[in-house]
């Protein structure tokens, strides 16, 4: 599968969360790298979120409701089992190396 291009809009908002990820990184990351010490197998059950989702929003409030969903990439229709969305299906977080969930870069 070929990888869908950027439109100038989708670039600000994914920078601009890479510049806030980065903020909370510099803040957050290195508690998490310490006090959990990441295993390969822990990144492994981490897939496509970065490490302040997966580790910081665990404990998410979502409605239990199957909700359909756009890519703000590819624009693609989805359904999630609930309410609490990602904002790229996994091909484009793939193919951009992004989170699912907040747009930030996987590490």
């Amino acid at each position: 599968m070929s990888k869908p291009k950027l439109t100038e809009s989708q670039r600000v908002e994914i920078y601009s969360r890479a510049a806030w990820q980065k903020d909370t990184d510099e803040r957050v990351g290195a508690y998490v790298a310490a006090t959990l010490g990441e295993t390969k197998e822990q990144r492994t059950k981490r897939g496509l979120e970065c490490k302040q989702c997966f580790y910081l929003r665990a404990s998410r409030i979502a409605g239990q409701a199957f909700t359909n969903w756009k890519c703000r990439i590819c624009g693609t229709e989805r359904s999630h089992h609930n309410t609490a969305v990602p904002r790229y299906c996994d091909d484009c977080a793939k193919a951009h190396k992004l989170c699912v969930e907040c747009g930030g870069e996987r590490t």
